[in-house]
């Protein structure tokens, strides 16, 4: 019984409302109608294949199928429920288009059309379908060109480096994570080594979930957990998502933490009375001049991907207050640039 109740209690957490946790905090949640940027681009979509049943619907209705509504409305709402449900919505909604527009006649009064018409309609779709395609392709063809060949992750995702730096120098106790480094980790590590949380949050409580982001805006609240959870070392982004930019200038402050490692997209931070190693100062020319070092070697034969991991690296040093630090990487990375 409880087998049967779990898919039905993960779908009241991807209910559109604003005060839900869950859909407003994870990206492939999020409801159709608060997307902004290039995902716009789904939710108009959605509307316009909505449209064109609804239309088809109207116009065939005395053909109508029940079991073609039923799978209307379920999808529909799921699109607009999450970001993540609208591709199973296109899956399902192009073939009743295409049914409906066959049975109601729109497919024989095309047919129908004079021929001078016909012609320009048809170069016309095909030109839309080739600038789809073209557009499709050249689009891949920049992403393949710019990101290095042979590798299997996306940059600036995966904390590879801490990882491998782990492995080398293994640190006892538990580790607090990202939401999005939890998987990487759990595969490297496991089960010598267990995360802290890990991208499976339907599986978590609200209230988990909840405290996990208060803990992120007030770091001030971490040493709670570090006694709860015997926490010895952090392991968070620096680069792409801001959650973590509060607690890391707070680890990067406090005097109860050290910054062991990083790479100019990715940070360690080990407790102090767990530390084997001096902290990494971020203010000295010497330290700033190895991390870009190692992201001119780790990014060599792909120069986009390195100047954005130059970016990231800047931008992090100027939140943490490290002004000339931020400045001297944005001078070496123009003069990359210009090489």
């Amino acid at each position: 019984l409880r087998g049967v109740a779990l898919p039905f209690t993960f779908f009241r957490r991807i209910s559109p409302d604003a005060s839900n946790i869950f859909s407003m905090n994870i990206a492939e949640n999020i409801p159709l109608f608060s997307l902004t940027g290039y995902e716009a681009i789904y939710r108009v979509t959605v509307i316009i294949t909505a449209l064109a049943a609804l239309a088809l619907f109207a116009l065939n209705r005395k053909d109508l199928r029940p079991a073609h509504i039923a799978l209307f409305l379920g999808f529909s709402y799921l699109a607009f429920s999450a970001e993540r449900n609208v591709l199973l919505y296109i899956i399902i909604i192009i073939p009743i288009i295409g049914y409906h527009a066959t049975r109601c006649g729109i497919i024989d009064a095309c047919r129908a059309m004079q021929r001078t018409l016909q012609r320009p309609l048809k170069y016309a779709l095909y030109a839309g379908a080739l600038l789809m395609l073209l557009s499709a392709t050249v689009q891949h063809a920049w992403v393949v060109a710019i990101y290095p060949a042979h590798r299997m992750l996306s940059p600036f995702r995966f904390p590879e480096k801490i990882t491998e730096y782990l492995k080398r120098n293994p640190i006892e106790g538990r580790m607090f994570n990202d939401i999005r480094y939890g998987g990487y980790l759990l595969w490297n590590f496991y089960p010598s080594k267990q995360v802290f949380v890990d991208g499976r949050l339907i599986l978590r409580s609200e209230h988990f979930f909840a405290e996990y982001l208060r803990l992120c805006d007030t770091p001030e609240l971490f040493p709670q957990v570090v006694r709860q959870f015997n926490i010895t070392h952090a392991i968070l982004p620096s680069a792409i998502f801001t959650l973590y930019h509060k607690l890391i200038r707070w680890l990067y402050e406090s005097n109860q933490w050290r910054l062991e490692y990083t790479d100019g997209e990715s940070m360690l931070f080990v407790r102090s009375d767990s530390a084997k190693k001096p902290s990494v100062d971020l203010s000295d020319q010497t330290v700033v001049d190895a991390v870009l070092d190692s992201i001119r070697v780790q990014w060599q034969n792909a120069p986009y991907v390195r100047r954005e991991a130059m970016g990231y690296f800047s931008e992090m040093l100027g939140y943490l207050g490290l002004v000339n630090s931020a400045e001297m990487v944005k001078i070496r990375m123009h003069q990359t640039s210009e090489e």
